[in-house]
């Protein structure tokens, strides 16, 4: 379960291009607190780290001016999610009974509702912004380099 909130990070950001730019349906995305089996709490705080770095990303892109302000939100963002890859391989390699969907957490299950839903908002976003100034080098650049580093991640 928790690879596939990772795939699904990487397949949004690798799908960011495909992005037609149309608002995702309004859904709840408070952080409500699950109350889980405390049996994974190093997923459960990687997949918190996960959803903060999503929604700084997001709020970035919100506000973004200029190319300049998207290679800085891409860059952060890249910096942010290969800093959680290695926690989130050794996560990965602890748990490996996470990658198996018929595994069931109350957390664990919301937290990945919560990452699926801030996929949506993230492709969104970056799809419109990154349109508006695709043409931009830096921004190709930017953009080559998270292809490149999400590219090289072992999960």
């Amino acid at each position: 379960m928790l690879k596939k909130a990772v795939l699904l990070v990487l397949f949004v950001l690798f799908s960011v291009f495909l992005s037609c730019g149309n608002k995702p349906e309004k859904s709840d995305l408070s952080q409500e607190e699950v109350k889980g089996s405390g049996k994974y709490p190093e997923a459960v705080s990687a997949m918190k780290k996960m959803i903060n770095a999503q929604e700084k990303y997001i709020k970035e892109l919100q506000s973004v001016k200029s190319a300049d302000d998207i290679v800085k939100a891409v860059n952060n963002y890249v910096d942010e999610f290969t800093s959680l890859a290695t926690e989130m391989e050794n996560i990965s390699a602890k748990y490996p009974e996470l990658a198996d969907e018929s595994v069931s957490d109350p957390e664990i299950e919301a937290l990945t509702k919560r990452l699926e839903e801030l996929s949506i908002k993230t492709a969104t976003e970056s799809g419109t912004k990154l349109m508006k100034y695709m043409n931009d080098p830096k921004v190709q650049e930017a953009i080559g380099d998270l292809t490149e580093k999400m590219g090289s991640l072992d999960m």
